[in-house]
């Protein structure tokens, strides 16, 4: 019997350690599954049900232990997603303020009356050791 424990324990760590999530996931089921009955196998003096019920009990920790683990991705995506959008909101107040404060005025020609130039201003900025000076860009929007 112990070299079916040494069996399995060799074959869990062998899945365990393989590239993808899937399999990574089944090969740390099973160890936990493994090492959970092994442990209540040697409490309970080698009773079947007690051995059966350590490993489920150990497999249903595993198990939760990933979905919290997946739930916590999720909350963090979730709140990097809200983030940006409310980066975006301010984004848009910012120009809008911008555009009221300074009174730039439609542009000229003969699309006077239709549209509305929004500046958008670019801070000076270094990217990838490049250095950036600041800018003001304009964006046109159509007005009704």
């Amino acid at each position: 019997m112990p070299h079916r424990f040494l069996i399995l324990f060799i074959a869990s760590a062998l899945l365990g350690g393989c590239a993808t999530t899937q399999t990574a996931r089944v090969g740390a089921d099973v160890l936990a599954a493994g090492a959970g009955g092994l442990i209540a196998d040697k409490i309970s003096n080698g009773n079947p049900y007690w051995t059966l019920g350590g490993g489920v009990a150990a497999l249903g920790a595993a198990e939760w232990a990933h979905s919290t683990m997946a739930s916590d991705g999720q909350k963090q995506l979730a709140l990097a997603y809200e983030r940006g959008q409310a980066q975006n909101a301010q984004a848009t107040y910012d120009a809008i303020q911008n555009a009221q404060k300074n009174g730039r005025s439609p542009g000229a020609g003969g699309d006077a009356g239709r549209y509305l130039e929004i500046p958008i201003t670019a801070p000076e900025r270094t990217i990838n050791g490049v250095k950036i000076e600041a800018s003001t860009e304009y964006i046109r929007v159509s007005t009704p």
